[in-house]
């Protein structure tokens, strides 16, 4: 039927509608915990938070880690191939697995230079493209 959502879509909005209420949950605690703390603590919590912010950022990005490291895999590739095959060294082999934990928030700023980028073009041309980089 039309404007109806595909069971998938559908519970992808109410994690992320769920997500968002925890999050709303979890601030107006930290604000009262924050308010009754010394300047130490209030320190210790602006870190955590943003911690917990950048969470957020990543569920309304448009890449996902799931899918690029699935055309890695189906490549042949460990990380430590693939960094090679970009031509980074193998330092880079972290950022990659980052980038493929979705603990690298790639939806801030698309990188312009570096392991992520030559990693974002790396999956573009096997055909995973979420930025549309040209």
């Amino acid at each position: 039927m039309a404007g109806e959502q595909n069971p998938i879509e559908e519970a992808r909005t109410y994690i992320v509608q769920g997500h968002r209420k925890l999050i709303d949950a979890y601030c107006d605690e930290i604000k009262k915990l924050y308010e009754s703390s010394n300047k130490t603590k209030q320190e210790k919590i602006e870190k955590n938070l943003e911690s917990l912010l950048k969470s957020d950022i990543a569920l309304n990005s448009p890449f996902e880690p799931e899918v690029a490291k699935r055309i890695r895999l189906g490549a042949g590739l460990s990380l430590i191939e693939l960094v090679r095959e970009i031509g980074f060294k193998k330092i880079s082999v972290a950022t990659v697995s980052r980038i493929e934990r979705g603990m690298c928030l790639l939806s801030e700023e698309i990188p312009t230079k570096g392991p992520a980028r030559s990693y974002l073009h790396w999956i573009k041309e096997k055909g995973y493209n979420p930025y549309n980089l040209k």
